[in-house]
Formats: C-alpha cells, sequence, structure tokens
C-alpha cells in the first residue's frame, strides 16, 4: 500500500510577494515580503511587526 507523503506545507498556494508599507516614523519605504513576520526600517529603530 502506498502511502501519499507532501512536504508540510506543500498545500500554500499564496504567493510569496514584497509589500511596500510606510513607515509610521519616518515615511522610508518599507520592502515586507508576505512570509516575513517582522521588518526593520532601513532607515530608523522602527520594527514592523504582524502575526
Amino acid at each position: 500500500m502506498a502511502l501519499n507523503h507532501e512536504c508540510a506545507g506543500a498545500d500554500r498556494k499564496k504567493p510569496n510577494v514584497p509589500e511596500i508599507l510606510e513607515c509610521p516614523q519616518c515615511g522610508e519605504e518599507i520592502e515586507m515580503w508576505t512570509d516575513e513576520t517582522e521588518k526593520k526600517c532601513g532607515n530608523c529603530p522602527y520594527v514592523e511587526k504582524r502575526e
């Protein structure tokens, strides 16, 4: 009997794409990919976080 094994996460259909956000502290653009949970602004200490 053959078992159908797939990698965990193989059912993900959502592509990983960049989102351009504006830093609320300095106005600099922050490029945050959809698979990232946090990204530091390159211009100031602000860290964008998502759950």
